[in-house]
């Protein structure tokens, strides 16, 4: 019991470096972390499990997850959204893991290690009690016998007053040509620090699947381009922040972030970050 309680601990620590000491349920084996008020009788509780299956899979997911004192369905289905999100991640890593087994049979032992982290970032934009939850969540992984580790993104953006998922669509009125303004504004961006003009070409073009990675920022609309999506492997994620004055003329009045703009300073003021990802463009 010792040892476990000194594993999980580890591992706390190299996620949560820079907040509050967290406390353990050794019961269920889920360590909770820091309590974020969201608004009202809702809190934010960053939540690490580590799960362990074969052959040496190892899965540290540390996910989002709302309270409410009293039943809150919306509650209830963020919170599930999120659970299904980790549970799909998990099945495709095993997925991954079963594909090399062939090779991993041929590995020496100490050299088979089939690793899965989640964890998230979160930005929470509160319209006058009427909060959205913008959450990336960070998917790294390594599969024994290959040669390097992957890294991508998913990303889940809900209102939680009306306790739907929000999609990029929502956000723009429906004349207005908005993937064409996201796609000329992330490649003029991209093309002053990358220099592989045909992966950002190629990268940037107007179509959802392009955009799908996207979340909302107390000044912007922050866009993530995943590894080889703009450029090589070796540069890792890009990001791009495109602020809500840009975006202004195409925002549908009365989508989230338009009610957000309508009370610009109470909602943009009134906001919480768990997380570094929102600065980082």
């Amino acid at each position: 019991m010792q040892s476990a309680k000194s594993i999980m601990l580890l591992v706390f620590i190299s996620l949560f470096a820079c907040v509050a000491p967290a406390f353990a349920d050794e019961d269920s084996g889920i360590v909770h972390e820091t309590i974020y008020p969201v608004y009202d009788e809702v809190d934010l509780i960053p939540t690490v499990r580590i799960d362990y299956a074969k052959p040496r899979i190892v899965v540290r997911s540390t996910y989002p997850r709302l309270t409410s004192i009293g039943a809150n369905e919306h509650v209830e289905l963020f919170n599930q959204l999120v659970s299904d999100l980790i549970k799909e991640e998990t099945a495709e890593f095993k997925n991954r893991v079963a594909e090399k087994q062939g090779l991993q049979k041929n590995l020496a032992k100490s050299d088979i290690k089939n690793e899965l982290t989640i964890d998230f970032d979160t930005s929470v934009v509160n319209t006058h009690d009427k909060p959205i939850m913008s959450v990336r969540f960070n998917i790294h992984g390594y599969v024994a016998g290959t040669t390097r580790p992957y890294h991508y993104h998913r990303v889940l953006n809900f209102d939680l007053d009306n306790g739907q998922k929000i999609e990029l669509a929502d956000l723009f009125k429906i004349d207005e040509d908005y993937l064409t303004f996201l796609s000329d504004y992330s490649r003029k961006v991209l093309s002053k620090k990358l220099r592989n003009k045909e992966m950002i070409r190629n990268g940037t073009q107007p179509i959802p699947e392009n955009f799908k990675r996207w979340n909302v920022n107390p000044t912007g609309l922050l866009i993530t381009f995943d590894e080889y999506q703009v450029a090589p492997y070796v540069y890792g994620t890009q990001t791009v922040l495109i602020p809500y004055v840009a975006l202004k003329q195409f925002i549908m009045p009365d989508s989230p972030i338009g009610l957000c703009l309508k009370q610009r300073k109470k909602c943009l003021r009134n906001h919480l970050l768990t997380g570094g990802f929102m600065n980082e463009a």
